[in-house]
């Protein structure tokens, strides 16, 4: 036999066992597998014909349709209950199993458990019965499909994961609360994965496959030592076969890996073998979540990471704890969920791995001054790191605050920002928040800015420094360079990516005539995406979508960006004019209270009064308006807008 027809023949093999196991539609299977459709179609001829076989009719009600699912000891059916003409779906035992007691009693019991659950997020039960070697039970039909298969979805997509990770956080919330409920009646999934939830069309999960569950109620049918579940969602108790360990935690410990994956599109522990992925389970810990998704804060991390604390005494003791967390961070509240500590992470890999601890050990016995000082500076370190960190992050968002205000403020973002490229000269936080700085309200504007970046070592070329000359490139008219640049580094990938992003698309659309409104909406994306990825509330972020949103007339996104401004920074002058320029033309009297409020923060900034001074226009007030118009341009002479102002009005008559 060739090679070719060899390779072939284990393409096909493969996909034949894996439809086996996973089951589906036969028609689809073969469309979906059509380059090896002539070796498939004698290999399902020949396949064993024990399964009920479509359009029998089970309890003389439920009509089988098609095969949609297939797990270790049933096979689920799309059905028709004729009584009632409603679309169900079935869950048949094979035949081939009803030779095992054990079996048949894991299939009755998973039926009785679903029964006895009363949940939205639970799949529920019709109807139980036998018809002659028949085992089988109709549920209720879930329109939509798995959790899985739309995780599938988002990785082929590539999407930014601002908006799905939000998403994903919410459903996860949802499944635990279904959970609850299951713990509470005394039972125990076991079997939690994102295959094993579905999701209806109105996006609602609903958590389904109780073939593995344990009622703490009911005996065991489970040999003691056995080993049941999917291996990369297993706890590790539930792995080493200790019924009397397994409990609520364990499912919480399974939510945990499937909201890893669901946030992260890569499962928390995965390798080559099943034995493999559970030596992992047990001794590894798994790659720290915002390292595989930009917009995983370090709060959703830590929930993350205590839902798959090793130890069941330090993860949630129930699934409604992991749900209250959950509904914390989506509302921008306090966690219960901590970070473990560098010390605490090394103990516990020590007792996980005591001979390479035992190793460590006795090489730092050897030279206990230097192991000392090395242990010292390791455990110091981190802390250093921290606080270091803590007072950069003060200086850039000091530097972006007094950026985003008055040329008057530019003294004081220079000074923060100066202080911070002290610190950290090639991180790219502060060289992009300085070129913004210098674009703006420096000397020379965006080619300044353009000088100043071309001055950077070639170690600093980070991605956000090259989207920043993106933007300078354009606001140069240099829309060759910029659009060439743009296209080498592809779509952005964090909060800072999409603020530069929005900043260019915006000057393109504002730069030509009419606007180009189709850069403009670019633009309110990247700047609605730079505002949600980011680690922590940025002024300057919102400022921009607040403008973009009332630039484009979006009632929507204008009234969240009132909103979001003044909620988080109520003391900023510039958050209250934002807020006071952006409703000037649609609600006069809201935006007269907001301007007066942004000038009590910021009494006589020019940019203020002159906003007032078109408030004022709006209301009728002209001479009001002309006032304010006046004192602006006595306080910044190159103001041409409060000047022409001050000509228009004074030639309506009064």
């Amino acid at each position: 036999m060739t090679g070719e027809p060899r390779s072939r023949l284990d393409l096909a093999m493969s996909a034949f066992l894996r439809f086996r196991r996973q089951g589906g539609p036969r028609t689809e299977f073969l469309a979906a597998h059509g380059e090896l459709r002539d070796l498939l179609e004698p290999m399902l001829a020949a396949a064993p014909t024990d399964d009920v076989p479509v359009d029998t009719v089970l309890g003389s009600d439920f009509r089988l349709e098609e095969e949609i699912g297939r797990g270790g000891n049933g096979v689920v059916f799309s059905a028709r209950q004729l009584s009632l003409g409603r679309r169900v779906a079935v869950k048949v035992l094979q035949r081939h199993l009803t030779m095992s007691p054990s079996t048949i009693a894991r299939f009755r019991r998973e039926a009785k458990t679903i029964a006895a659950l009363d949940h939205p997020g639970i799949v529920r039960v019709l109807a139980v019965g036998i018809d002659r070697d028949t085992y089988w039970f109709a549920m209720e039909f879930v329109q939509g499909c798995s959790l899985a298969h739309h995780i599938t979805a988002l990785q082929e997509k590539q999407e930014s994961p601002g908006p799905w990770t939000r998403r994903m956080v919410q459903l996860a919330a949802n499944v635990a609360d279904a959970l609850h409920h299951v713990h509470e009646l005394g039972i125990v999934h076991r079997d939690v994965k994102p295959s094993n939830i579905l999701l209806r069309e109105d996006g609602s999960p609903v958590l389904t496959d109780f073939g593995l569950a344990h009622d703490a109620h009911a005996p065991s049918i489970t040999m003691t030592g056995g080993r049941t579940g999917t291996p990369c969602y297993m706890a590790p108790e539930q792995i080493s076969g200790a019924d009397d360990e397994i409990d609520a935690r364990t499912d919480v410990f399974a939510l945990g890996a499937s909201l890893y994956e669901m946030l992260t599109l890569e499962r928390a522990f995965d390798g080559p073998t099943p034995d493999a992925v559970m030596r992992r389970v047990i001794d590894d810990e798994p790659l720290d979540a915002r390292k595989r998704n930009v917009a995983v804060s370090r709060d959703l991390a830590s929930i993350v990471a205590t839902a798959l604390d090793k130890d069941p005494g330090r993860r949630y003791q129930t699934a409604a704890a992991l749900a209250e967390d959950l509904r914390a961070w989506l509302t921008h509240r306090p966690v219960a969920a901590r970070r473990t500590g560098t010390l605490q992470r090394t103990v516990r890999w020590a007792r996980r791995q005591p001979w390479k601890a035992g190793f460590a050990g006795a090489v730092a016995l050897g030279v206990p001054a230097l192991a000392a000082m090395v242990a010292f500076a390791i455990a110091r370190a981190p802390l250093v790191r921290a606080g270091e960190r803590q007072h950069l992050e003060e200086l850039i968002e000091r530097g972006y605050h007094y950026g985003a205000h008055s040329h008057r403020d530019y003294p004081k973002a220079k000074q923060a920002l100066d202080e911070a490229l002290t610190i950290a000269p090639e991180d790219p936080d502060v060289l992009v928040a300085t070129t913004l700085m210098l674009m703006r309200w420096g000397d020379g504007g965006a080619a300044a800015a353009l000088e100043f970046l071309a001055s950077r070592p070639a170690s600093a070329r980070h991605r956000e420094v090259a989207r920043a000359e993106c933007l300078l490139f354009e606001a140069l008219g240099r829309h060759d360079d910029a659009g060439a640049l743009e296209a080498r580094l592809g779509p952005p990938r964090n909060a800072t990516e999409h603020y530069l992003a929005g900043y260019t698309e915006q000057i393109r659309g504002e730069n030509v005539s009419p606007p180009d409104r189709e850069a403009l909406l670019r633009a309110l994306k990247h700047f609605s995406l730079a505002s949600r990825l980011a680690t922590r509330p940025r002024l300057a972020f919102l400022l921009c979508y607040a403008g973009m949103a009332d630039a484009l007339d979006d009632r929507a996104a204008r009234e969240e960006a009132i909103t979001t401004l003044t909620t988080l920074w109520p003391e900023s002058s510039r958050a209250w004019g934002a807020s006071a320029w952006i409703l000037r033309n649609v609600d006069p009297p809201r935006a007269r209270i907001a301007v007066e409020r942004a000038l009590e923060l910021y009494p006589d900034e020019p940019g203020l009064l002159y906003y007032r001074g078109c408030i004022r226009e709006r209301l009728g007030d002209f001479d009001g308006a002309v006032a304010d118009h006046e004192r602006a341009l006595s306080i910044q002479p190159d103001m041409p807008g409060a000047r022409q102002a001050i000509d228009r009005l004074r030639l309506l008559p009064r």
